[in-house]
């Protein structure tokens, strides 16, 4: 990741100020949180808190899953079973089908018509 890519970032985040609403700072998560430097560079940039984000909270988790690069899904899950979010689909029960109801899940979350 570039500078660049980092002052387009932190243009965006201005221009809807996030980074006013948020002051405990902003948690890196996805492959690019792995980026060497990319903490440093983000605290430096945003002039203000920046940390790497780590699953927590799923416990049996495979170790190669305690990664940034899994934060958000396993958060956003986590999230979902803690606030019944599941209770309002068909089949919640069903663990066999829980992979088709957290795509329908996510798929509900993002605008438009998907």
């Amino acid at each position: 990741m570039d500078e660049k890519t980092v002052a387009v970032n932190r243009k965006a985040l201005y221009d809807y100020e996030v980074l006013q609403r948020v002051e405990a700072g902003l948690v890196l998560t996805g492959g690019s949180a792995n980026l060497r430097g990319i903490e440093a560079l983000a605290r430096e940039k945003t002039e203000g808190p920046a940390r790497v984000g780590i699953p927590q909270g799923a416990h049996g988790l495979a170790e190669s899953l305690d990664d940034p690069a899994y934060a958000t899904s396993i958060g956003l899950l986590l999230w979902g079973l803690r606030y019944g979010v599941w209770d309002s689909y068909p089949a919640a029960n069903d663990w066999l089908a829980w992979p088709r109801l957290a795509w329908r899940w996510l798929r509900d979350l993002m605008p438009g018509d998907g």
